[in-house]
């Protein structure tokens, strides 16, 4: 989809669109650039995946939903799904490494720990961190077996560690580092995003309409949606069908539940609607999508 100029890209995308050459890329999941140092983009790009970005070397400065942010040697920077990116520029020295990671591999990853995510990244807007030992010992790990030989496993390890440094992420993220740990200063936009996003992370089922959430909140769907799309770049609905999948996810890899009970635990009207909504999100029946968790892809 192409709106106003701007170029919606996923991983599959990127390439083609902006010229970009990935060094290693596993289906939609997750691809990596080795050294990032000029990237020629006539049009702006609308992320469908995360990005994150440190500096090994010099600086980079690039426009994030038209504002500028500056990466020093020594920082890691995040672009989550449904931001914007225009207008890079590296210094001469610049070397800059970049893992690209699907929404869908975040949501599977993170899990429980969505809420703090999203809190860091979207409530007190966290753009960037100083990059420490431990991350690029994560880095450097993920490198060489992304380069090795494949085997059975190979990719079941690479997800393990995407998971591996977004929980330690998390982790460091929950110290408190760079965080407010009040919201003082913070915005009433800011204050409503994150009651709705507190709301979503406890209700059960999720799958609501956005009249439900908005009701609980006391302001019209309208108004919930425009503060959605203002403080994240995604709608009320699109946040509320992250969550329902994140939960589909996590429930269809559950052995000890069949299809059916899945499918009532997520408010589901009946197992033919749920099919056809796993089959609209994931490309697959809800049998095949557990089948798939199961073996490791």
């Amino acid at each position: 989809m192409e709106t106003n100029n701007t170029i919606e890209v996923d991983i599959f995308k990127l390439q083609e669109k902006s010229g970009l050459k990935f060094d290693c890329v596993i289906d939609g999941d997750l691809a990596l650039i080795e050294s990032l140092s000029a990237v020629t983009v006539a049009r702006p790009l609308k992320m469908q995946m995360n990005l994150i970005l440190f500096c090994i070397k010099g600086s980079v400065a690039v426009d994030v939903n038209c504002n500028t942010e500056f990466v020093g040697n020594g920082e890691v920077m995040f672009v989550l799904t449904g931001n914007e990116l225009r207008n890079w520029k590296f210094s001469e020295d610049a070397v800059c490494r970049v893992i690209f990671i699907s929404d869908r591999l975040v949501r599977a990853s993170l899990n429980a720990n969505l809420d703090l995510w999203n809190r860091a990244f979207y409530i007190h807007d966290l753009r960037k961190l100083p990059m420490e030992g431990w991350f690029e010992n994560y880095y450097m790990f993920i490198r060489q077996k992304l380069y090795e030989p494949p085997t059975p496993h190979k990719k079941q390890v690479l997800l393990a560690l995407v998971q591996a440094v977004l929980l330690d992420f998390c982790d460091h993220l929950d110290e408190g580092l760079d965080i407010p740990s009040s919201d003082k200063g913070v915005t009433q936009g800011n204050l409503l995003f994150q009651r709705f996003l507190a709301l979503l992370e406890k209700t059960e089922p999720k799958r609501q309409t956005v009249e439900y959430y908005s009701d609980v909140l006391c302001v019209s769907p309208k108004y919930l949606s425009m503060v959605c799309k203002m403080m994240s770049q995604k709608t009320t609905s699109e946040w509320i069908r992250s969550y329902v999948d994140a939960d589909i996810r996590t429930m269809l890899h559950r052995a000890d539940m069949s299809i059916k009970e899945v499918a009532e635990k997520l408010g589901f009207e009946n197992i033919s609607f749920f099919g056809k909504y796993v089959r609209t999100r994931f490309g697959c029946s809800p049998r095949e999508f557990r089948h798939r968790m199961q073996n490791g892809d």
